[in-house]
């Protein structure tokens, strides 16, 4: 049978009968038009998404050292992982699994006196174990600070030991390095988030009074009632590297930058909103200024083919010119001005072969995609050349199979940026390439 590109259904068919929930309500509604509103935005570089590679098709690029350290896992049982081009070191590894503690995969046994394994115990055995693979990782065990909210054992059989990374003392924000321990064996580890090898944050010259002030300046100077959740904290941020001059937008293993800020947030009277200003602490430039409150404010939807039939859903995870991303419900925090979309999203890209997409928000900061009838590169007259009922129903589709499989298994590939070729001008099946799905227009079929 032929696939058209409207029938990524045909392949996933679990998908039509997926009608996920929206966000859970907030309390509140945003304050599209208030004063500190209007001053709403976010750098682009602070999102440094991952650019996933098997490690077997970048094993000729990789430094020696991970090569070799990643040798040395092979031969230790059936594994395999995944690099993430930014830092150049491998982010994910599974296997056959390595014995860690006591359990039915394995042959050890507890010390004596001791009832059953402990966070404690599997922090000190994780440590340990680090330095066999930190040449692959590149990480260091004195760089790692165990968080106990998201470490434990959700099960009697398993374990996670999840660790924030350190730098120059400071806890760089969303870095982290996991081990998943299961039936005693360590099955899978890997990383999140860190910063390239090369990376340094540059040495603060503002402080805490100077950086404020930056923050007045901006806002127009805080107000006796204001009320400070954060007065004045230095963290790390991970920031994309980019460089035109290689083809993924960056140099391998140079795609993750460090920087330095100040942190502040505060909530003021009449205003329902609570601001996060971020101040870069060398610069002194702001990189965000934004309502940090969960609302259910406005939606992206767009029709989408389930089986041949339309019908309106939530466009997912879909960039917002404002920065971020809608939640799996299409929703988003509108704050005022108009926001477009053009469905490169956190973890689904579309490219449409009958033109480019961008759909402006209407007054109500509403994304409507709308629904188009015809076939191939028909349009609801909206949106662009490329806003066609086959870009929509992959993007939909493609984000719903991600979604199910990240509530199943942790894969790299399931948080990475998948693309999706649409309305490719020719007649032939739908394929897989290696990092990319593709769908043709309608037609006559393979010759």
């Amino acid at each position: 049978m032929k696939f058209r590109t409207d029938r990524l259904a045909m392949i996933l068919p679990l998908l039509g009968l997926l009608a996920l929930p929206g966000a859970a309500a907030a309390q509140v509604a945003a304050e599209y038009n208030s004063e500190l509103g209007t001053l709403s935005f976010a750098e682009g570089g602070l999102v440094a998404r991952p650019l996933i590679e098997s490690v077997e098709d970048i094993q000729g690029s990789l430094s020696p050292a991970v090569a070799s350290n990643w040798a040395e896992m092979r031969a230790r049982g059936e594994w395999t992982a995944s690099v993430d081009k930014r830092t150049g070191f491998v982010d994910f590894a599974e296997g056959s699994g390595i014995s860690f503690v006591p359990g039915r995969g394995n042959d050890l046994v507890l010390a004596a006196g001791e009832k059953k394994p402990t966070l404690d115990t599997l922090d000190g055995i994780s440590r340990a174990f680090l330095p066999r693979v930190a040449p692959m990782l590149g990480v260091d065990a004195k760089s790692l600070k165990l968080d106990r909210d998201r470490s434990g054992s959700p099960s009697e059989y398993l374990w996670y030991v999840d660790y924030d990374l350190l730098h120059d003392g400071l806890t760089i924000d969303g870095a982290r390095v996991i081990f998943r321990v299961n039936h005693g064996n360590l099955i899978q580890f890997g990383t999140e988030n860190l910063p390239s090898p090369r990376a340094k944050a540059p040495a603060a010259k503002l402080d805490r009074n100077q950086a404020l002030s930056v923050v007045a300046d901006y806002i127009g100077g805080f107000r006796a009632a204001d009320s400070f959740v954060d007065n004045g904290t230095q963290r790390l941020l991970t920031t994309a590297i980019n460089d035109s001059r290689f083809n993924d937008g960056f140099e391998l293993g140079n795609g993750r930058g460090l920087t330095r800020i100040w942190q502040f947030v505060f909530r003021r009277d009449g205003d329902n909103g609570t601001w996060r200003a971020r101040v870069d602490a060398a610069s002194g430039k702001i990189l965000e200024f934004r309502d940090i409150n969960d609302y259910v404010s406005a939606q992206a939807t767009g029709g989408v083919k389930f089986l041949g039939t339309p019908i309106v859903r939530p466009m997912p995870f879909t960039n917002l010119s404002s920065g971020g991303f809608t939640n799996s419900a299409g929703v988003y925090n509108y704050i005022s001005g108009s926001v477009t979309s053009s469905l490169n999203g956190q973890y689904v890209k579309i490219t449409d072969n009958c033109g480019a997409i961008s759909q402006a928000s209407d007054v109500a900061g509403n994304l409507l995609f709308g629904t188009s009838a015809g076939t191939d590169c028909t349009t609801p007259g909206n949106g662009g050349a490329g806003n066609t009922h086959s870009a929509r129903t992959q993007f939909y589709h493609a984000n719903r199979a991600k979604e199910i499989g990240r509530g199943w298994i942790t894969r790299p590939w399931l948080t990475a940026q998948l693309t999706a070729n649409v309305n490719i001008n020719n007649t032939c099946n739908a394929f897989w390439n290696g990092s990319t799905i593709n769908f043709y227009r309608s037609g006559g079929g393979c010759g």
